[in-house]
């Protein structure tokens, strides 16, 4: 019967050995084995639960999983299996059995397929879970491998090599790292941002550093940044993310991550949204060095900061809105909602209180830069976010 099945199997299903990890002598050992323990069981003559079986074929999932047979064609191979069996027992009543043996083998049918099902049931549980348990160590090798890209730790060129084939990514060619802290978002009902990029076909590998989501995207797969943007905006709707620069070798990506690292920084964390490192450079340059921040704020900004914390805010606000119009006062007012005259009249106070004149450019650039570094990370006021209120 063992040699039966396999023959069958392997005329039905030419390609049920093509990993190689599995022989014809190791199935027709398997083939037998699992004959016995379904003919045992047949001949038992109490009423012992089919479960007794679970072991023994829990363990050929589990195997078939390990060798990557697909799973449709393992369970068809034990339907193969189950119709030798059958066929067999027909066989030896009507050339060896009475009438009365030919009744039973008919009272018998039901038992011999539940027996089937029992056995097909065990196995596809083996197989699953192994391939569950497969899947997990895959993932946690894959973020190993990113997380020691993002933290520079791989560097030789043959290190970069064997991190691309883990991930599945080129080492040359364009890709891009995108940072978020929103992992709420992802325990919710949306899918996670590696799932939607998959479906749009685009290759990425994710990994999470504390409460901080990391993905290294291959732009080459996708359509272009603004496809990625747009994936990663619905995928993370209350989220803020913030993408660094396209690079085109998987030995930059630390480089990446830091740009995209301090980018988001910069990003308010109640408003949601994709921001392009290249778009917060300035407040980037800030954050990163707090040091220098400190400085220009104290050194630059003098009586405005002895202000009362809303009077503070306004005077900041309108010298950020001046040089973001580029030095007019009536566009300046605009974006304020108020009137062309108190933009000057503000303009006039500010050069009082800091001694810098908004008309001047090189005066006006490192006020511009403290109060910017001021809006970006509020906590760089001296007093430790409080001021100093006259």
């Amino acid at each position: 019967m063992g040699e039966d099945t396999v023959a069958m199997v392997l005329e039905l299903m030419p390609d049920y050995l093509v990993d190689g990890s599995l022989t014809p002598a190791m199935l027709l050992e398997n083939s037998i084995r699992n004959l016995e323990h379904v003919l045992t069981r047949l001949l038992a003559e109490d009423d012992a639960s089919n479960d007794e079986l679970s072991p023994s074929f829990y363990d050929t999932g589990v195997r078939r999983a390990q060798q990557r047979v697909p799973l449709e064609s393992v369970l068809y191979s034990f339907r193969i299996g189950g119709r030798v069996l059958w066929q067999s027992l027909v066989r030896e009543v009507n050339q060896n059995g009475d009438h009365r043996e030919r009744q039973r083998l008919l009272e018998e049918a039901v038992v011999v397929w539940e027996l089937t099902d029992a056995t097909s049931t065990a196995v596809a549980r083996g197989y699953r879970d192994e391939q569950a348990r497969i899947l997990r160590r895959g993932q946690h090798r894959r973020e190993a491998v990113l997380s020691a890209l993002i933290d520079g730790r791989t560097r030789s060129a043959t290190g970069i090599a064997d991190s691309a084939e883990a991930l599945g990514l080129a080492v040359h060619g364009r890709h891009v790292v995108a940072v978020t802290v929103a992992l709420d978002a992802l325990r919710g009902t949306m899918p996670h941002p590696e799932e939607r990029l998959a479906d749009a076909r685009v290759k990425s590998a994710w990994t999470t550093q504390g409460t901080r989501l990391t993905g290294l995207i291959d732009l080459q797969t996708s359509g272009g940044l603004e496809e990625i943007i747009e994936i990663l905006r619905n995928s993370l709707p209350d989220a803020a993310v913030a993408i660094s620069e396209e690079f085109d070798d998987l030995n930059l990506v630390a480089d990446a991550y830091r740009q995209a690292t301090l980018a988001l920084r910069t990003l308010p964390t109640d408003r949601p949204g994709v921001a392009r490192a290249r778009d917060r450079a300035l407040e980037s340059l800030l954050v990163g060095s707090p040091e220098v921040s400190r400085l220009l704020i104290t050194s630059r900004l003098g009586g405005i900061l002895d202000l009362r914390p809303r009077d503070r805010d306004i005077f900041l606000e309108t010298i950020l809105a001046i040089v973001e119009c580029g030095g007019s006062a009536r566009s300046a007012a605009e974006r304020l909602f108020c009137h062309r005259n108190t933009v000057v009249k503000r303009a006039r106070r500010i050069r009082e209180l800091c001694g810098s004149d908004l008309g001047d450019l090189e005066s006006l650039m490192p006020v511009y830069l403290a109060a910017l570094a001021l809006r970006t990370d509020p906590a760089l006021l001296p007093g430790g976010g409080a001021g100093v209120h006259r």
